[in-house]
């Protein structure tokens, strides 16, 4: 696993000797002393974490943030201070987005709690872009396959009257034996004609059939998948929608290192789907809640989502996954059915079970070895 990355701005020289002697084992380190040199390397690499000192020459640390903020959205930015005041902080907030603050002289502990935070933070937010890109192509593969489906079913048709032309032109050459030569020749042709137009359409059929929509048949290795960042992305990316309904979202506590077998953006498209649908559920009720809860054994990591809307029926269990739902009051791209995100969780590594008379939907997955010990 690698090591988060840190982009460490200070001027003073001693200052770096010191951060690096404490934290290059732990992470990877980058240091510079210009930031001007720093605000141009942000633009050509990615960092976990932006560490910078406030006052420094040419540029400030809330300005070199300032800069950051502009090119690397999702970066945390943390600023070293030992003159924090209630002016430069404000700035810091507002122009730099500064998302915490370190005070001189600093203890290793504190810095290391500042930066694993920083550095979760930034990981998940980059995760959850990557999720809502996710979840707009494959709406992009579906409506591609859609059209594919109905493109064949329209050429099929067509291919099948056609052809069928060609047999009734043929019935009546034969009924027709007392036909004109150049009439009967004229049939032939347009035979002939019907025929290489009803050859072409079969080749259009078997291309259109070999097309794939973007991405589709790409395989990727299951991998492990750390439960509590999983979680933690699907809350961050549910948040939204559960304001606009008045819905909390809850993680009950569990073990910390659980982790399990799985592709982590998948899962959590699965799990964002079946949270919206929780969100959906509980608007209105009172309390309106959806909350995720882990259970686990010695083989698998159970994730329930459990919501206090009113549970399913049998029937209505059935129907769930049955049925692709597109639902207008959600964002785009979620409307993509409990049925689908069943065959997605398999893909995932996972199984969906959804029970009837019971508050939520269960998502199983395979335990890891890191999780099992």
């Amino acid at each position: 696993m690698r090591h988060p990355s840190v982009l460490y701005v200070d001027d003073e020289q001693a200052n770096q000797v010191v951060f690096e002697l404490h934290f290059r084992d732990r992470y990877d380190v980058t240091l510079v002393a210009d930031p001007r040199e720093a605000a141009a390397l942000l633009e050509q690499r990615s960092f976990d974490v932006l560490l910078t000192d406030q006052r420094m020459p040419y540029m400030t640390g809330v300005e070199l943030c300032a800069v950051a903020r502009r090119v690397q959205p999702d970066l945390e930015r943390v600023l070293v201070t030992a003159y924090a005041d209630k002016r430069t902080a404000s700035k810091a907030l507002n122009e730099g987005g500064v998302s915490a603050f370190v005070s001189k002289p600093w203890s290793p502990d504190a810095m290391v709690r500042t930066l694993d935070e920083a550095s979760r933070a930034t990981r998940q937010r980059r995760l959850a872009s990557m999720l809502r890109e996710t979840v707009r192509a494959r709406a992009r593969a579906a409506a591609i396959a859609a059209a594919q489906a109905r493109l064949l079913h329209d050429i099929g048709n067509l291919a099948g009257l056609v052809n069928a032309s060609t047999w009734n032109l043929q019935a009546s050459l034969e009924d027709l034996p007392g036909l004109q030569a150049d009439r009967r020749s004229g049939l032939k042709r347009s035979i002939a004609r019907l025929e290489g137009v009803v050859e072409a359409m079969n080749g259009l059929l078997q291309t259109v059939r070999r097309l794939r929509a973007p991405g589709e048949g790409a395989e990727e290795a299951l991998g492990e998948v750390d439960i509590r960042e999983l979680l933690e992305l699907v809350r961050l990316v549910s948040l939204p929608l559960g304001r606009q309904h008045g819905v909390d979202l809850a993680i009950e506590s569990f073990e910390d290192g659980l982790s399990a077998r799985g592709l982590v953006l998948d899962l959590a498209q699965v799990l964002s789907h079946v949270v919206e649908y929780g969100v959906l559920a509980a608007a209105g009720g009172d309390p309106a809640e959806v909350t995720l809860r882990v259970e686990t054994d010695a083989e698998r990591v159970r994730i329930l989502v459990l919501d206090t809307g009113l549970p399913l029926s049998q029937a209505e269990c059935e129907v769930a996954f049955e049925l692709l739902h597109q639902d207008e009051s959600m964002r785009p791209g979620v409307g993509q059915g409990l049925g689908i995100c069943r065959r997605l969780a398999a893909t995932g590594g996972g199984r969906l079970v959804l029970a009837a008379h019971f508050e939520g939907v269960v998502l199983e997955l395979e335990r890891s070895a890191r999780g099992s010990l």
